[in-house]
């Protein structure tokens, strides 16, 4: 009988074979895994390196933008003191016009004395209201002072950001990998040009370097300075712009007819400082309260202007050309800011800008009395009422270019990171003297990463974008902060709001294959 025996040793072939191409798999899922991994991480590294750079550049932005509104606020805290000492001055001067009218009362039986004493008490507390007011002159002082801080603030911190930029940008580059490789084209002569390109946007203007028309000086940094005084004007509130009212409506009998006006309002006006063709921008401020009657004839008619009150004050450069400053000289002027150009024009709300004071000057009797010494007799007209000498608008920064724009240059990075710095089964091959592979299991002889490296890019830009919130109707919400304008028109990149934002954008990917290409990377 035959016996018949089964074979034996197949299987051991099969599995062999079948453990090969599971370790080539684990090789090749391994590398592939590890690159997917460092190409990420390269491209985070890239991503956050252009956004932490940038970021630098919109922070100074915005506090360029919170200090020049800081300083307008200032500004016009200033002028809030002007016009209020002119008020009180103005009706500290109408209740010592009353109680002169009371000494003449007082022979009138039975209510001149009451009469008489009511004027007294009124025409004290009016000067002990206006001695208290002026007690605070030392304010204006403090405001210029804090003025000149935030200006000093601005330039420091702009000076900072452009020499910290690079500090940024090389520590979040080892933060994040530092094993990354930069070559001089893309790092520090990359970092440069931004910060070149970012410079030819923004400048620092110099108050010195303005003047008169065809008195030397900058014609852009005139510009910049007159619009610069155009928003302070424009920021004023409805007291310091315009205080002008009808307190007797005008009654009328046919033949005869009378009415009371108030005016007075603050402006901020250039003057000339140190004979030689500079501007400032300074604070003047004038109240005038008349009587009017009319009478209406067949014939003819006339009017009767009695002047009641009248107060003028000034917060003046402290260069300034002369102790005076002359109301009559712009009596029948139209409120143009500076001069003739068009930019001279801007105005954003509608605080009566071609009506020097608030109109002071239509009660002309009573305006003309500001040029002469008070009853008070202090001897001093208030004309020229200085009641501190300050430094004006001070230096500060804004674009120089008139172009309108929502975004600032952007910054390009390029990264690489060589396969030396990856832990792949070739660069373990290499790097261990105990681990090697056999050359059949080697997954990199028909790929691996291209000229041994990884590449990556990014791009990243400071934009502005003020909220438009009528959009999404949050202004039915009373609870919502609204930082929308009410006009509903588009506001293009400022130095004046801080509504500046980072944001990562498409980078070119011609530059980035140039510059493989060139081994640049």
């Amino acid at each position: 009988m035959k016996v018949i025996r089964k074979q034996s040793g197949y299987a051991t072939v099969f599995i062999v074979i079948f453990f090969a191409a599971i370790a080539l798999s684990v090789f090749s899922l391994y590398d592939i895994g590890w690159v997917a991994s460092e190409r990420i991480r390269l491209q985070n590294t890239a991503d956050n390196t252009a956004y932490s750079t940038v970021n630098m550049q919109t922070r100074d932005l915005n506090m360029i933008a919170i200090t020049n509104r800081a300083m307008i606020a200032n500004q016009v805290a200033i002028g809030q003191y002007v016009g209020l000492v002119s008020w009180a001055s103005e009706v500290n001067e109408f209740s010592q016009n009353l109680e002169t009218l009371g000494d003449f009362i007082r022979f009138v039986p039975y209510v001149g004395v009451l009469i008489e004493r009511i004027t007294e008490v009124l025409a004290e507390a009016t000067s002990t209201m206006l001695s208290v007011i002026e007690s605070g002159e030392v304010f204006i002082t403090a405001q210029d002072a804090i003025t000149l801080a935030l200006s000093e603030l601005q330039k420091a911190n702009h000076l900072f950001t452009l020499g910290a930029s690079q500090s940024v940008y090389s520590d979040i580059l080892e933060r994040n990998d530092p094993d990354v490789s930069t070559s001089a084209l893309v790092s520090g002569a990359n970092v440069a040009s931004f910060m070149e390109a970012w410079g030819s946007e923004i400048k620092e203007f110099d108050s010195s370097d303005v003047a008169e028309r065809n008195r030397g000086g900058d014609s852009r940094t005139t510009q910049r300075f007159t619009e610069f005084a155009n928003l302070v004007n424009d920021s004023r509130d409805r007291f310091t712009a315009d205080r002008s009212y009808r307190v007797v409506p005008r009654v009328n009998t046919g033949i005869y007819s009378f009415w009371a006006d108030k005016n007075g309002g603050s402006d901020f006006v250039p003057v000339s400082i140190n004979g030689g063709g500079g501007i400032q921008w300074n604070w003047t401020a004038a109240d005038t309260f008349s009587f009017y009657q009319k009478i209406d004839l067949w014939f003819t008619s006339f009017t009767i202007e009695t002047p009641l009150g009248w107060g003028a004050a000034h917060a003046l450069h402290r260069d300034h050309e002369t102790n005076n400053y002359y109301y009559r000289n712009h009596r029948n002027k139209r409120r143009d800011n500076f001069d003739e150009s068009n930019w001279d024009k801007v105005s954003y709300q509608s605080n009566d800008r071609d009506r020097w004071w608030g109109g002071a000057w239509e009660n002309g009797n009573a305006a003309g009395m500001l040029r002469y010494p008070s009853i008070l007799g202090s001897g001093d007209s208030y004309e020229g009422n200085n009641l501190r000498s300050t430094a004006g608008l001070r230096d500060f920064h804004d674009f120089k270019s008139d172009e309108k724009t929502d975004s600032m240059p952007a910054f390009n990075l390029f990264l690489s990171k060589g396969e030396q710095n990856m832990k792949t089964q070739k660069i373990l091959d290499e790097q261990s003297a105990t681990y090697n592979r056999s050359d059949r299991f080697s997954v990199e002889s028909s790929g691996g990463i291209p000229t041994d490296k990884l590449y990556a890019s990014a791009s990243a830009q400071s934009f502005f974008s003020r909220p438009d919130e009528t959009t999404y109707g949050t202004r039915d919400h009373s609870w919502n902060i609204e930082w929308g304008r009410n006009d509903g028109l588009h506001e293009h990149g400022n130095l004046y709001n801080p509504f500046w934002q980072t944001r990562l954008v498409d980078e070119s990917s011609s530059i980035l294959s140039a510059l493989v290409a060139s081994g640049a990377l």
